[in-house]
């Protein structure tokens, strides 16, 4: 890889909270919180540009939530019609066929939309209970749902984020989601606290600041048709 510029600007910052604002669920209620699921599901390994093709097919064809586990078969075959054109999509499928079955028996899911309609105070807490609970959902997963939701103080790390902080003399691990997948448990934590006191150095919240390392080197600006600076 080319050496980057790891410095970040005032315009990339400005670009963090343009990516969260285009991300923000702004009407949160059960179906657009199931649809925030089936979105992080489907980011694991995917192009921007993908994703967001993936996300308008979804939201054409209209998926609604299974009221109860007889309707898992009918909500998957039409989520499977998209999934199928992802990158990975049998792993993905499996994922979301176990998390369909998840959502009919979990309480979880409401007690995310009850917390993320008032003070969002539980963002840590909802996030460990996600991870323990909820089958093919890691830290990163997790994360990028709360943060979608408004949960701030929450990063879902990514390459990107790695990259920055090897680049900045921090011991870590580079993943290649071959034979090194990205961090897990402990591990995820602690980066994930090093990015928050980077993070603060900015006087942003953290995951405006994950953003705007995002949007900065990966394929955002080519989607968006940004100009670098």
């Amino acid at each position: 890889m080319k050496n980057l510029d790891w410095e970040i600007n005032s315009r990339d910052l400005e670009n963090g909270l343009r990516v969260y604002l285009e991300e923000k669920v702004n009407h949160l209620d059960e179906h657009s919180l199931f649809s925030s699921f089936i979105y992080s599901i489907l980011s694991a390994a995917e192009n921007y540009k993908k994703l967001k093709k993936l996300e308008a097919q979804l939201k054409e064809i209209g998926i609604t939530p299974p009221k109860n586990v007889g309707e898992i078969e009918v909500v998957a075959s039409k989520i499977e019609e998209v999934v199928k054109k992802s990158r990975f999509p049998n792993r993905k499928i499996r994922r979301i066929r176990k998390f369909l079955r998840w959502w009919c028996n979990s309480n979880l899911p409401f007690e995310i939309l009850k917390d993320s309609k008032t003070k969002r105070e539980r963002g840590e807490e909802l996030r460990e209970l996600l991870v323990k609970e909820c089958p093919g959902i890691g830290y990163k997963t997790a994360s990028l749902l709360l943060v979608k939701l408004g949960y701030l103080n929450l990063i879902p790390i990514d390459v990107w984020s790695m990259r920055f902080l090897k680049a900045n003399g921090y011991p870590v691990k580079l993943p290649d989601y071959k034979k090194v997948s990205g961090p897990k448990g402990k591990e995820y934590l602690r980066l994930e606290e090093i990015l928050r006191e980077n993070a603060s150095k900015y006087s942003v919240p953290p995951a405006i600041f994950q953003f705007a390392l995002w949007s900065k080197y990966s394929s955002w600006r080519e989607t968006k048709g940004s100009k670098k600076v």
